[in-house]
């Protein structure tokens, strides 16, 4: 199927170019032919080519004999609740969830809620390869039927954890800003405030999928929130991403602390309460091993790729970690990214040190990262990979996910994305100048592998 994206993270593409209702019938009825045929949850953002998609996913799973849940526009880790809680073969969420709106996206979950291993990816791939669905005759075809309640069942579980005090966050009487980029959050991070006594000032809450900005909430794309913080009085913002699964937090004078720093000071406040050690991937922040240390806990690192991160947490049993891109997981309550559950860690962590946001954030040691995008077009990665470890000689070489090279006092990371058709160059170090000039060495390296003759 040409134009389209497939990872663990599911398959994805642009609307009209690639990812349109036949395709997305297929993709649905490929997955509900491997999943088993039972009951599938299927979930999705306000994106405007939402409703066409969830038309088209709904006819391809029934067309194989699935029967369908419809759960409407609903968050990521509410549809990831909703395959446990219905007992489910699987789920979809119809999500490009940082990518611009003109991209959508079928994000598959295993029976598990989880998104699929690489080998289960492999599996379905080859199915869909091989051939069109096993459509099934008028009388095996499934049935379809709504949910409108899973949203308060997710919340429900939040606050059961015992990390969660929703007692002192009422009592501490909390102002947050909350922007929800016209997403699928907004319901649900309404129900959350009001069941914590969170008081909240919204920002585009209403489903529209007209993203106001960039969807992804990275510093650059929230001027918007980090002006209305300090002028709400509140004591701090949360920028959602469309699917709401990632978090980011500004501080209460209206700085954005970086999502490497959101997911660092949740792992400071929850470990010492659950111990052992944490999970993150390869590109996540330096400054997680230095968290890590002060409790006296080690750090794992995986591929990118929530499940890679989820995979190795139910492995070892680590009861915190996730990704630095906002992506905070406990899988005591739910095993995959969740950025309700990470606003309610933040406001808890407030409310039981009393503490300012700033303040959180400030325990975290300085570091400086720098996240790009490098076009592959017609380039081979392989040879750019080889030519960028060899430019850097004396760097201990990690190739868990594409290649990383650890230098003194910092690293810098070149992967294959998961989700767009680029490479993802990061570096980090203890300053900005070492940070620049790693970049523009890499850069150049990499500028000069992909014009010398391909071997």
């Amino acid at each position: 199927m040409e134009g389209l994206i497939f990872s663990v993270s599911g398959a994805r593409g642009i609307v009209g170019k690639g990812l349109d209702p036949g395709v997305l019938a297929g993709l649905a009825g490929h997955f509900g032919g491997w999943a088993g045929r039972g009951l599938v949850v299927v979930g999705r953002d306000s994106r405007v080519s939402g409703e066409m998609a969830m038309a088209a996913v709904t006819s391809g799973l029934l067309g194989v004999g699935c029967d369908v849940v419809d759960l409407g526009i609903v968050s990521t880790p509410t549809v990831e609740v909703a395959v446990r809680k219905l007992a489910a073969v699987g789920g979809i969420q119809i999500s490009a969830s940082h990518n611009p709106a003109a991209w959508n996206a079928l994000k598959l979950l295993s029976s598990r809620g989880i998104f699929l291993t690489k080998a289960e990816a492999t599996e379905l791939e080859a199915r869909i390869h091989g051939g069109p669905p096993s459509w099934q005759v008028w009388d095996r075809l499934g049935s379809r039927s709504a949910r409108s309640d899973l949203s308060g069942v997710h919340v429900d579980e939040i606050l059961a954890s015992p990390l969660v005090d929703r007692e002192r966050v009422a009592a501490a009487r909390l102002h947050a800003v909350v922007d929800c980029v016209a997403g699928a959050g907004g319901e649900i991070a309404g129900i959350l405030c009001e069941r914590l006594g969170l008081k909240a000032t919204w920002l585009h809450r209403e489903p529209t999928g007209r993203f106001p900005r960039n969807p992804e909430p990275v510093p650059e794309n929230l001027g918007e929130l980090a002006a209305a913080v300090p002028a709400a009085g509140a004591d701090i913002g949360f920028a959602l991403d469309p699917d709401a699964d990632r978090v980011a937090v500004v501080d209460e004078t209206g700085r954005p602390i970086g999502e490497e720093v959101t997911l660092a000071v949740v792992v400071d406040t929850v470990l010492p309460q659950v111990g052992g050690d944490v999970v993150v991937n390869v590109s996540t922040t330096m400054a997680i091993d230095d968290v890590a240390a002060r409790h006296g806990a080690s750090v794992h690192r995986t591929p990118v790729g929530e499940v890679n991160v989820t995979e190795r947490m139910l492995e070892i049993g680590a009861r915190i970690g996730g990704e630095g891109n906002g992506g905070v997981i406990v899988p005591a309550v739910n095993p995959g990214r969740d950025g309700l559950l990470g606003m309610a860690l933040w406001v808890t962590a407030l409310a039981r040190e009393g503490a300012k946001t700033s303040e959180l954030a400030g325990r975290i040691p300085a570091t400086v990262m720098r996240k790009e995008k490098l076009e592959i077009k017609g380039i081979s990665v392989d040879q750019v990979l080889e030519g960028l470890e060899s430019g850097f000689p004396g760097a201990v070489v990690d190739r868990t996910d594409g290649l990383k090279l650890l230098l003194d006092g910092g690293w810098v990371h070149v992967r294959k994305s998961n989700t767009e058709p680029i490479l993802r160059l990061l570096a980090e170090g203890r300053t900005a100048d070492s940070v620049d000039e790693m970049v523009r060495k890499t850069r150049r390296l990499v500028a000069q592998a992909a014009a010398a003759p391909k071997v």
